[in-house]
């Protein structure tokens, strides 16, 4: 294997490295020099390293991440499995940036917010419900108004409090924050079920009422 000290064509600090083209374009020619590219160990490779960041924002309870500092990350995690499985791992080929000169995870105002990782959350969320509907599984509150966004379109709400229930179609909760939805719920009950509710608090509703999806 070719050399681990670097070319001066490869000077790292004249790269832009935040932006995803440059970056990309310096790490082809990068790994070319040392015999570590080829396009399908890098397609493998980048779709693992997607997966693996969408993974950790994932476990870190982000529901988006900044677009820039996502695209950055998965080419840290490319840069070292290229390493791994070209046995090149401790031969001098550092990841050459600070990750810590990313943006903000948590800000999308000025990047955005990745796709890829909006698109894996969907996807996730989507398998997870056609569980929930399938096997009938009761929610709360906060887990229905999590999933409010990926419920099917042509899916009922049932809404179960003390032994009775009512119905209503899932798109009328879609649009709604938790408190506008805690609010809706004690609506629906108190107007269903006016003489059993009128013995309870907002909050002794709001806990006592469960909900289960039934796809129509």
């Amino acid at each position: 294997m070719s050399s681990a000290i670097v070319p001066p064509t490869f000077d790292h600090s004249n790269v832009d490295f935040l932006k995803v083209g440059p970056r990309r374009a310096h790490m082809k020619a990068y790994f070319l020099h040392f015999g570590l590219w080829n396009e399908e160990r890098v397609k493998a490779c980048r779709d693992y390293s997607e997966e693996q960041t969408c993974l950790m924002a994932y476990k870190d309870n982000y529901t988006q991440i900044n677009q820039v500092t996502f695209e950055f990350i998965v080419d840290y995690f490319v840069w070292y499995n290229l390493l791994k499985v070209g046995n090149a791992l401790d031969q001098g080929h550092d990841w050459p940036w600070s990750i810590d000169a990313a943006p903000d995870k948590t800000d999308v105002t000025i990047d955005g917010a990745s796709e890829c990782y909006r698109e894996w959350r969907r996807r996730k969320a989507t398998a997870r419900l056609d569980q929930i509907i399938a096997t009938g599984r009761i929610l709360n509150l906060n887990v229905l108004h999590r999933y409010r966004h990926y419920i099917p379109p042509d899916t009922l709400v049932e809404c179960l409090f003390g032994g009775v229930s009512t119905q209503f179609p899932h798109h009328r909760i879609k649009d709604l924050d938790i408190t506008e939805l805690q609010r809706y719920v004690v609506g629906l009950v108190e107007g269903a079920f006016p003489s059993r509710a009128k013995f309870y608090t907002t909050d002794d509703i709001l806990l006592r009422t469960k909900f289960k999806l039934i796809r129509g």
